[in-house]
């Protein structure tokens, strides 16, 4: 019998921020980051919501050596889209089926983060918030 690795997400990072252009990004580690030396981040349960714009949300985490946020440094964990006024949870752990690891390839050498980048159609401001919940290891 084979039992599998199942986390308890006892750590939780949350915030909020204005997006005014199609396309930003944000650094949601901030007081957290970076990932630390030698360890990775396995994430559980995340939540987006947009209070009064529809958008897509990123979750993205550095490649091992870098530390920007940028589609060249980063690998693409999640992608959800909310519409204006409504939240979406989002299980990253498939109900313990499968791993979602930051950074993605290997152990972290102290500078990676995780990005959170917002999209829309439109340069109008909008407020979101996430949510999620994290283990390190």
């Amino acid at each position: 019998m084979t039992v599998a690795f199942i986390p308890k997400f006892e750590l939780f990072l949350s915030g909020s921020g204005t997006t005014a252009t199609k396309d930003d990004w944000y650094d949601i580690m901030t007081g957290y980051s970076p990932i630390a030396t030698g360890k990775r981040l396995c994430i559980g349960i995340v939540t987006f919501g947009s209070d009064d714009k529809s958008l897509t949300f990123e979750l993205r985490a550095n490649n091992i050596g870098s530390s920007t946020g940028t589609a060249g440094t980063t690998t693409l964990l999640n992608i959800t889209t909310v519409p204006s006024g409504d939240s979406k949870d989002v299980d990253m752990d498939f109900f313990g089926n499968i791993q979602t690891l930051a950074p993605i390839t290997a152990v972290s050498t102290g500078v990676e983060k995780l990005w959170l980048r917002t999209r829309s159609g439109t340069n109008t401001a909008g407020t979101f918030y996430y949510i999620f919940y994290f283990t390190e290891y």
